[in-house]
Parts: structure tokens; C-alpha cells; sequence
């Protein structure tokens, strides 16, 4: 027994141990939420404690999880509204887990209204959709008209009108039938904005009006001031800004009164609006300041960015371009920020427009197309609009006429597509308004005939029923007159006060008819004043022709001073009308039909005239009524539209053609060119080998003659014949830069040995003009880096040798720092002298072939003017650029960039090495500091030497025949390609030794060097000359 009480009371402790274990976790949670929440501002770390309990704590019940994301999502709902969106979707799912019906609605009404804020109306609509068709209207009947509401505030927002107004009419009457005052009052809201959105503005302001008698008769202040602000927006569109700016200050003062802040920064925005509209610069942007001062005290960043547009735009308009491009950029880096996709929309707009004021067409393009792309993105016609017309002007300043022409064409499809919805629109509201007003006034009249009739007939039964009766009484009375007198007397008093009621009646439905009579008295002086003030022009007609009636705008119209003189114009004698009321009474009613019709003073105007048939209760025709709008402008703005685009067309024909024909002049251009550079190689290449020739037996005459005299006319000759050769060079070199035809070949290279080149080949140079040379190589510049060795000696040398040619005295410096990368290095060459300086004037023309600075003609100094040009380009062809840096008198640095050039391996600078044991040789060859021994042995592997008899015996037959030294020197080159393809560098040096001696005539070289080759081919060796 006393273990079962034992039990009993584990059992009881453990429960109730669960029990406060539950209630201290809930309490535990709501303590860290509340703190979260209240902390939401000022410190991030709650909140994310909070988010790790929801996503990573699995103790919590589904209930304690829903209220964890309700939490999340009320933190994140402003500030992130993404990061809101994914918890009201886990919120969702766990409240259809614990089928919870009416949170699961609330959950997604409220990602519908997110999703509205961040635009995303489509995302929006479809929540709506799905929530609307889970609801019971029966049973959920306000829920019903609150999700039509929303249904129809979404679709607004979404710039779709119609659909907007077919929503908020359906929760209108919902509201109406439940009884609900301040659902009808933001419905009639709703239908107010519309209708100010179609330019009705009396309409709108009526409706305005009627929620506003209802806020009044709630007493609900805070919605009334609503209403304020309403009746401003309104006033505001229909360009009357004075009365809206005094709504606004009303609305300003009641905020202020309130101490509703949010409010309170909106109206100062909106009063700003309209001075900016009034050109009041100064006014409207100490109001926008007084917006943005108040705001920091909110910290709305939503507001904030538009005080930041809004700002930007008084700066625009006062042509400070700077200062408005900073705010609006201020502006979108918070619009980017929140989400807010139709005022990021806005501020791209307004940033291309700033662009495109500072003449930057190609910032104004790029942001004015973002505006455009969004804009179409979310159906904001406004700023697509707005876009598409910039974007005209943008391309127009540019030339690009055929792109402004089709933005154009997009811009003016859209506004007529606008227009013609909007007219029909209008048009199809007032018939249906003049209808139903009318058919309801018309019905009253006839009830209240009706009720006037029943009256009389009743009382007419009631007098003869009175008669019989009497008859009656009286028979009786003549026989019982005694008896009866009293009953008599009783009888007529009663009669006398059925009558008496009956009249009674009679007169209180005459009071009441009298009354309706008046209503509708004032209802017609109401539909008077709208008919009579409107712009566009109403007549009634009869079937011959005759105007009935006319109001002051039809009259204007057509140019007549009163409705009597226009009485007299018969509209049948148009041509086209008989057609047209044919056409009438066939179809009882006919829109938008356009039409010619004549002033009184003779002159033509298009119109746009809807009419319908007015039948009495049998279905005769009574009269025609219909209703004239002046479209004259529009139809010569379309006119005007045609002749630009057809001056359009002509000028893209024209520019298509100019197009066509400097495409015919380039490709003639570039075909004479590659003659001109075909016929430039070939001419050089056939001077070539006859001033080898002449250079060749000029050393050999040197040798042979003693006489001063004429070796001295041998020197002439040979120093003239070099000065032609190297023109020659580079020229042919020139060509083929400019042909493209130009061949790069990488290989391993080493600056120190380029240097010793220069040393060896300027040495004397510098020594005659008693001149320094310096070089530096910094220790970042690897040992061996891959480039074109030939060409980057051509370089250098041609600088170097410039440099000393025109300094006179003082020194020359060759520089080269570099910066590795990985694999790569990037190199900076500088080569400076203290020469005769470059003027600053000639630093950009310098480069250009055949161009020489004054300076150079003033020395006397010679040379062609191509060693820059050609040294430029092939700094280029190799993937760099050079520069000049040059005071006249002061002397020239020339620099040379090459970024990102390879580095060698290691075992290709070992393999390059003992290459160039051999290359020296050769270098020393070419510069004179000692010959090929006649003992040189070209030594090759055994597979390279077969591979080599194979190729070249047939041609060393040929050669071996012809014994010419053009010939040699082309051999060498067919050779120097087979090398470099199989990758042999002895090979490759011995080419090109056999080419440089040919081209300098060096005949007992080129015999040793022949006869090397010969004992591999075939050892029969060419003696040229003895």
C-alpha cells in the first residue's frame, strides 16, 4: 500500500516538475522576445539569439515556434523585408501544421502586403487570390470585404484602374451591407483616387467628399484629416495649387496637433511639391530641409531617401547639376537599400536626366535605360513613359538617330494607348452616369405618380362606399328616424374623420412630392452646372437635324456666341451624317467615332463624337444625345508625328546610304593600302639585294685601296648605301606593322646580355661625343624573361641610339624596374638623356611616321622619322605602350610599359645559356669584334640532320647553281623557320648569322658559314668569290 502512495506521489511530482518545466520555458521565451523586440534598434545580438532559438532550438511546441516567427517577422518587417517574407512562410506552414485557419489567412494577407511594398504586385495579387478563395463569404463576410479591399488598393499600386475599380465597388457594397461606416468611407477613398487618376476631378472630390461626412458623422478625426490630405492630392492633380496648398497646411496643422510625425514629414513633402511646381525654389527647399530634419528624429530611411530626391530636384531645377546628383545618389544608395523598386525606378530617371543636362549622353543613357527596364518590369507607365522620351533626346544628341526614333515611336504607342483607355473611359462613365441618374430621377417622378393615383382611387371608393351607405341610412332613418337621430349624428362625425385622415394623407404625399420635386430640382441644377462647365461639348438633336439643347462648351467649340445662333446650324447638311444616324438607330449607341466637323467662321476641326438614342416608354425615338470633344491638336500632333517620322526615315535613308558608300571608301582604302604595302616590300626587297651588293664590294674596295682620296668616295658611297639600307629596313618593317603581317616570336631573353649588345655596338659613338652610359637592372627583373628578342633589341637600340644622336653632352641612362606576379612580371623600361628636349607641342605627333620634332631638323641630325613610329608598334604588337616625358632644353625620357610578361624556367634559362655562348659569337661577329673561325663546325643531332638533308638537299642543289648572295640570304630565312620549328637553337643562331652577313655582303663569313652547312648537306662548298 505504501508503495502505491509512493508511486502516486513520484507521479504527481514528475507532473507537476513538467508542468513548471513548460510554464518557465514559455516564460523564458517571452522575457527574450519581448527584449528582442524592445532592442530591435539599438543591438542586433538579441535578435539573433531569437532567430537561433527559432531555427536551431527543437524543445518548442508549434505554438511556442509560431509565436518565435511572429516575433522575427515583426522585427524584420521594416528594416528587412526579405528576411520578414521567410518567416512569415515558416509562420504559414506552421500554422496549417496546427490547423490553425484564421492565422494561416492573417499570415498571408500580411506576405501579400509585404510583398505590395516591395512591388511585387503580381506576388501580391496571387496571395490575395489564394486567401479570397479559401474564405467562406457567408461566414467570413467582413473578412470577404477587407481581402477585396486589400484585392483592390493591390491592383492601384499596380497601376491597373479598371480592375482596382471593379474591387473596390464589390467591397463597397460588402461594406454597405455589413454596415461597416469605415469601410465604405476608405472605399469611397479608394474610388476617389481613381477617378482623379482619370482626370474626373469632380467625381473625385464627390466621393472624397462622402467619406468624409462619414468620418464627421463617426467622429473619427484620424481618418477626416485623411480626407484633408485627399481633397489636396486631387486639387493638386487638377492643377489647382493654391486651394491644394491650403488643404495641405490644414492636413500640416492637424498632424502637428496629433504629434504624428510620419504625417506630419509627408505633408511638408507635399507642400514642397507644389512650390517646386510654382518655380518657389528657395521656399520649397526649406521646407523639404525642414522634412529631412524631422525625419532623422523618426529614422524612416523610406523617407529619408525621397527628402534626399526631392532635394535633388530643386537643385536640378536651379541648374546646381553637382549638388542634385549627389542627393539623388544619396537617395537610391537608401531606395536599393529598403527595396523600394518604383522610387528606385524614379531616382535612375532623375539621374539620367542630371547626366544627360551635363552633356555625359553615355551615364544618361545607361541610367535612364535602368529606369526604363524597371519601370516596365512593374507596370509603372509614369517613368516608362518619361524614359523612352529621354532616352529620344539622349540618342538625338548623339546622332544615333534611328535609336531615338524607335524610342520615340515606343514613347508616343504607349501615350496613345493611355489616351484612347482614358477617353473611353471618361466617355463611357459620363453616359453611364447621365443615364442612371437620369433613369433614377425619371423612376422617382413615376412613383410618386403612382402613389399620388392610389391615393385618389382609395379616396374615390372610400366617397362612393360613403354613398351607398348613407343611401342606405337614409331609407332607414325614414322609418326609424326617431330611434336612429343619434346614430346619425355618431355616423357623420366618423365620416367626417375618415375623410378628414384621408386628406390628411393626400396632402403629406403632396409635401413629400413637393419635396422630391425639389431634390430633383437640385439634382438637375447639379447636372446643369457639370454639363455647362465641362470642356468638351453635349447637344440633344432631333431626327431632321435640329439642336435641341447645347451646353456652353459645344457652343464655344464651334465658335457661336449663345445657344439661339447655334439653334440655327442644321448638323444634318454634313455629309456624312445621314450615315451616321443610319448607322445610330441601328445600334442604338456608337463611341469614339471621329469625324470633320465646321466652325462658324468656315474653318475645319476633328472631333471625337460618342451618341445614343433616347426612346420613350414605347420605344420611339425621341431625340439623339451626344457628347464632342475637340480633337483638332491631337490630329496635328499625329501630323506633326508623321512628318518627323517621315524626315526621320528620309534621314536614316540618307545615313544608311552615307553608310553604305564610306563602307565602299573604307574597303577601297584598306585594298589600296595592302597594294601600297605590298608594293613597298616588294620594291624595298629588289633594292635590298643590289645595296647589299654595293655595301659588300664597298668593304672589299676599302680593303684594297690605299688611296685618301678615294677611300674617302668609298665612304661616301658606303655610308650613304647604309643610310638607304636602313630606310629600306624600316620601311619594309613599317609595312608589314601595318599590314599585319607582322610575326612575334617568344623566346627567352636576358637584359644583361641586350645591355653588353649596346655597350659593345655604342661604345664608340659615346666615346667620340665624350658621353656617359649607365644601366640599371633592379633585382625584382628575372634572369630571363620571354619576349621577342630581335625586336626588343630593335627597340632599345633605335631609343638608345636616338638618344645619343641628340645629346651633345651629359649622359644616357637605360632603366629597367620590375614587378613580379606569380609567373609574370610586369617591366618598366626608361631610356633618359640630357639632350635637346621634345616641346610639349610635338609629344603627341612624335610617334607618327615620318614626323621629326623641329628640334632634330634644327641638328641637322638626319634620319626618316620612322624609328619611333616602328619602335611604338611593335611595343604595342607585343602587348605594351610607351610614353614620352620631354622639356625642350632639358632633355626626353621615353618609357616603355609590358605588363604581365611570362618569366622563364628555370631549365629554359640553363638550355639558353649555352645557346648563347654561341650568340655572343655571333653579336661579336656582327659588330666586328672578331670572325667566324674557319674551323666552325655546325654540329647537329643525328635525327635533326636527316630530317634537315630531307628538306633542304634539292634546294641546296639550286643554291649550289645560282651562287647569288639574294638567294643565300633567302635560303637562310627558309632555315631559320625550320629551326625555330624544330626547336634548335644552334641551328637558329647559324640562320640567322647567314642572313645578317648576307645582307651585309660579308662574302668571307658567308663562305665559312656555307661551307659548315655543306659538309652536312652535301660537302661541296660554294666559293663566291675569291
Amino acid at each position: 500500500m505504501s508503495s502505491i502512495i509512493i508511486m502516486i506521489n513520484n507521479r504527481d511530482i514528475k507532473h507537476q516538475l513538467s508542468l513548471f518545466l513548460s510554464n518557465l520555458n514559455k516564460l523564458v521565451l517571452l522575457i527574450i522576445m519581448g527584449y528582442c523586440i524592445g532592442l530591435n534598434a539599438q543591438d542586433t545580438t538579441p535578435n539573433d539569439r531569437l532567430k537561433n532559438l527559432f531555427e536551431a532550438d527543437t524543445t518548442f511546441t508549434p505554438e511556442e515556434r509560431l509565436n518565435l516567427a511572429i516575433s522575427l517577422i515583426y522585427i524584420f518587417f521594416e528594416s528587412n523585408p526579405e528576411k520578414a517574407d521567410k518567416y512569415i512562410l515558416a509562420a504559414i506552414n506552421i500554422a496549417k501544421e496546427i490547423k490553425n485557419n484564421s492565422k494561416v489567412i492573417d499570415l498571408q494577407l500580411q506576405l501579400a502586403s509585404s510583398k505590395n511594398r516591395q512591388c511585387n504586385y503580381s506576388y501580391a495579387d496571387s496571395i490575395y487570390q489564394i486567401a479570397i478563395a479559401a474564405i467562406d463569404p457567408i461566414e467570413f463576410p467582413k473578412e470577404k470585404a477587407n481581402i477585396d479591399y486589400r484585392i483592390a488598393s493591390n491592383y492601384y499600386d499596380w497601376s491597373k484602374y479598371i480592375e482596382s475599380k471593379h474591387y473596390y465597388e464589390i467591397a463597397l457594397a460588402e461594406f454597405q451591407f455589413l454596415g461597416d461606416k469605415n469601410g465604405v468611407a476608405s472605399s469611397y477613398i479608394g474610388l476617389s483616387a481613381i477617378a482623379s487618376n482619370y482626370s474626373d476631378y469632380e467625381l473625385a472630390i464627390g466621393l472624397m467628399k462622402r467619406a468624409r461626412d462619414i468620418y464627421i458623422e463617426t467622429d473619427d478625426r484620424k481618418n477626416l484629416v485623411r480626407t484633408t490630405l485627399g481633397l489636396g492630392v486631387i486639387l493638386e492633380k487638377w492643377d489647382k495649387n493654391e486651394r491644394a496648398l491650403a488643404y495641405y497646411k490644414q492636413a500640416l496643422q492637424e498632424f502637428e496637433n496629433s504629434k504624428n510625425q510620419l504625417q506630419e514629414i509627408n505633408m511638408l513633402l507635399h507642400i514642397g511639391d507644389i512650390l517646386l511646381k510654382q518655380n518657389k525654389l528657395d521656399e520649397a527647399l526649406s521646407y523639404f530641409n525642414n522634412a529631412k530634419n524631422l525625419e532623422s528624429k523618426t529614422a524612416n530611411i523610406k523617407l529619408r531617401s525621397i527628402c534626399f530626391s526631392n532635394i535633388g530636384e530643386v537643385y536640378f531645377a536651379m541648374e546646381e547639376y553637382d549638388t542634385a546628383l549627389f542627393y539623388q545618389q544619396k537617395a537610391l544608395a537608401i531606395k536599393n537599400e529598403v527595396g523600394d523598386k518604383k522610387r528606385i525606378a524614379i531616382s535612375f530617371y532623375n539621374i539620367g536626366e542630371i547626366y544627360f543636362a551635363l552633356h555625359n549622353t553615355v551615364l544618361a543613357e545607361e541610367y535612364t535605360y535602368k529606369s526604363l527596364k524597371l519601370s516596365q518590369d512593374i507596370s509603372l507607365k509614369e517613368f516608362e513613359m518619361k524614359s523612352l522620351l529621354l532616352l529620344s533626346k539622349i540618342n538625338e544628341e548623339k546622332s544615333e538617330f534611328a535609336k531615338s526614333y524607335g524610342y520615340l515611336k515606343q514613347y508616343i504607342a504607349i501615350k496613345d494607348t493611355i489616351f484612347n483607355n482614358e477617353s473611353q473611359s471618361m466617355i463611357n462613365e459620363l453616359i453611364v452616369k447621365y443615364q442612371s441618374e437620369k433613369y433614377e430621377k425619371e423612376n422617382e417622378i413615376l412613383k410618386q405618380k403612382d402613389s399620388i393615383t392610389t391615393l385618389k382611387l382609395e379616396s374615390e371608393k372610400d366617397t362612393k362606399l360613403f354613398v351607398i351607405f348613407f343611401m342606405i341610412f337614409i331609407f332607414a332613418i325614414s322609418t326609424i328616424i326617431i330611434f336612429f337621430i343619434v346614430f346619425k349624428s355618431n355616423q357623420r362625425k366618423r365620416s367626417y374623420a375618415i375623410s378628414a385622415k384621408k386628406n390628411k394623407e393626400i396632402t403629406e404625399q403632396k409635401e413629400k412630392l413637393s419635396e422630391l420635386n425639389k431634390n430633383l430640382e437640385y439634382s438637375r441644377e447639379q447636372y446643369r452646372s457639370i454639363v455647362e462647365n465641362a470642356t468638351i461639348g453635349m447637344y440633344q438633336t432631333s431626327r431632321d437635324g435640329t439642336i435641341i439643347f447645347a451646353n456652353i462648351g459645344l457652343v464655344n467649340m464651334l465658335g457661336y456666341n449663345s445657344l439661339p445662333e447655334l439653334k440655327e446650324l442644321d448638323l444634318n447638311k454634313n455629309k456624312n451624317r445621314q450615315a451616321f444616324i443610319d448607322l445610330l438607330e441601328e445600334k442604338y449607341i456608337i463611341s469614339g467615332r471621329e469625324d470633320i466637323w465646321n466652325r462658324r467662321d468656315g474653318s475645319s476641326m476633328f472631333v471625337n463624337e460618342s451618341a445614343w438614342v433616347v426612346r420613350d416608354k414605347n420605344g420611339s425615338i425621341l431625340h439623339y444625345e451626344g457628347i464632342v470633344e475637340d480633337i483638332s491638336k491631337r490630329k496635328e500632333a499625329e501630323l506633326a508625328l508623321k512628318e518627323s517620322q517621315e524626315e526621320l526615315q528620309n534621314i536614316n535613308d540618307i545615313l544608311q546610304k552615307k553608310n553604305t558608300e564610306f563602307e565602299l571608301a573604307k574597303n577601297q582604302a584598306i585594298a589600296a593600302n595592302e597594294i601600297k604595302s605590298q608594293f613597298i616590300a616588294n620594291v624595298s626587297h629588289e633594292i635590298r639585294t643590289p645595296m647589299n651588293s654595293i655595301i659588300g664590294f664597298t668593304e672589299l674596295l676599302s680593303k684594297i685601296i690605299t688611296d685618301k682620296k678615294h677611300l674617302s668616295y668609298i665612304s661616301a658611297i658606303k655610308s650613304s648605301s647604309s643610310s638607304l639600307l636602313t630606310l629600306i629596313n624600316d620601311v619594309l618593317d613599317l609595312s608589314k606593322i601595318q599590314a599585319g603581317e607582322i610575326d612575334i616570336i617568344y623566346e627567352p631573353v636576358s637584359f644583361n646580355h641586350i645591355i653588353q649588345d649596346i655597350e659593345q655596338v655604342f661604345n664608340l659613338r659615346l666615346s667620340e661625343k665624350n658621353l656617359s652610359f649607365d644601366s640599371n637592372i633592379s633585382e625584382e627583373v628575372p634572369n630571363y624573361v620571354f619576349l621577342d628578342k630581335v625586336r626588343i633589341r630593335q627597340i632599345l637600340f633605335n631609343l638608345i641610339g636616338n638618344a645619343i644622336k641628340f645629346t651633345n653632352n651629359g649622359s644616357v641612362i637605360l632603366d629597367i624596374q620590375g614587378k613580379t606576379n606569380n609567373n609574370s612580371v610586369d617591366l618598366l623600361i626608361s631610356i633618359t638623356d640630357t639632350g635637346i628636349g621634345i616641346s610639349k607641342s610635338e609629344h603627341e605627333t612624335i610617334f607618327e611616321a615620318f614626323k621629326q620634332s623641329k628640334n632634330f631638323h634644327e641638328k641637322s641630325s638626319g634620319g626618316t622619322g620612322l624609328g619611333l613610329s616602328i619602335s611604338k608598334r611593335l611595343v604595342e604588337v607585343m602587348g605594351g605602350t610607351i610614353s614620352l616625358e620631354s622639356k625642350e632644353g632639358e632633355g626626353s625620357k621615353f618609357l616603355i610599359s609590358m605588363p604581365n610578361v611570362e618569366i622563364a624556367s628555370h631549365e629554359t634559362q640553363t638550355s639558353q645559356k649555352n645557346i648563347l655562348s654561341f650568340d655572343e659569337i655571333t653579336m661579336n661577329k656582327i659588330y666586328g669584334a672578331q670572325n667566324i673561325d674557319s674551323s666552325y663546325i655546325l654540329s647537329l643531332d643525328e635525327e635533326l640532320r636527316n630530317d634537315l638533308i630531307i628538306e633542304f638537299e634539292h634546294k641546296w642543289d639550286k643554291l649550289i647553281s645560282s651562287r647569288m648572295i639574294n638567294d643565300i640570304a633567302l635560303f637562310g630565312e627558309e632555315l631559320l623557320l625550320f629551326a625555330k620549328k624544330n626547336n634548335d637553337a644552334s641551328l637558329k643562331d647559324y640562320s640567322e648569322s647567314l642572313i645578317f652577313y648576307s645582307n651585309n655582303f660579308d662574302i668571307e663569313n658567308i663562305n665559312k658559314l656555307v661551307i659548315a652547312l655543306g659538309n652536312i648537306l652535301k660537302p661541296s662548298p660554294i666559293i663566291l668569290l675569291k
